[in-house]
């Protein structure tokens, strides 16, 4: 999975640049569980995950302990879904999201699940829920350094709904390279009502132009590759881009 290499690449990246070195697994659980899981509002979105499953009870510790045992059951019998393994195919070739199904005997490896997870949260989100990961460490930096800031827009928002880092890393990129400081980035939002859960506001998603044009001023002349995907009820994919800058 693609989500899995940019997680691997950007992980390599990060050891190298603080002296550590971390799995996968051991970023999951000491970097990224304290700001996207450990609290009222996640900042990720997977579908069906522990997390996300409303019929999955428990504290976010407990949850966090579910998957590990659930990422660990299924390397052992060989067999995923995109409940854990983010931008995997489904687990049955019968449902909806099945097209990256294959018979070949493709050994599962838990760091490359966990990777998944890393790699998901540092795609540039825009309308249209469209999502753009390109494997370039400096930018790939500078979306990670973006978690934070995206954590303390969460918590200092009343009525906020969570789980939209993707959108996040859009607003957040473009912000920077429009000069913006990188401590008081505001994002656009919008109000919602939902008949269960009442009003709430979302971060508004930046159009597609904005963020290209971002990535131009940081790439000047380049030629980026990217992979553009959409995650939802089913994958959808444009597949591998090259953007001319």
């Amino acid at each position: 999975m693609y989500t899995s290499f940019i997680g691997k690449k950007f992980l390599s990246a990060w050891n190298t640049k603080v002296g550590k070195g971390l799995t996968a697994r051991q970023f999951f659980d000491e970097i990224m569980f304290k700001d996207f899981f450990d609290s009222e509002l996640h900042m990720l979105q997977v579908l069906n995950s522990k997390f996300v499953n409303p019929s999955v009870k428990g504290t976010n510790q407990e949850k966090l302990q579910m998957l590990h045992g659930q990422i660990a059951e299924a390397v052992a019998a060989n067999r995923a879904d995109a409940s854990f393994f983010v931008g995997y195919g489904a687990a049955e070739v019968k449902a909806g999201t099945s097209g990256q199904l294959t018979s070949m005997a493709i050994q599962l490896e838990e760091q490359e699940i966990y990777a998944s997870w890393i790699g998901a949260a540092l795609a540039l989100g825009f309308e249209g829920g469209v999502c753009l990961l390109t494997d370039r460490e400096e930018l790939l930096w500078k979306i990670f350094e973006g978690w934070k800031a995206y954590r303390k827009f969460l918590n200092g928002t009343p009525i906020i709904k969570g789980r939209q880092i993707e959108t996040w890393n859009g607003v957040w990129i473009t912000h920077l390279a429009n000069g913006g400081d990188p401590k008081g980035c505001v994002p656009k939002t919008e109000e919602k009502v939902d008949e269960k859960k009442g009003k709430y506001v979302l971060i508004k998603t930046i159009g597609w132009t904005k963020v290209i044009f971002a990535l131009c001023k940081q790439f000047p002349d380049e030629i980026l590759t990217t992979y553009s995907y959409k995650l939802g009820k089913s994958n959808e994919t444009l597949g591998f881009l090259n953007l001319h800058l």
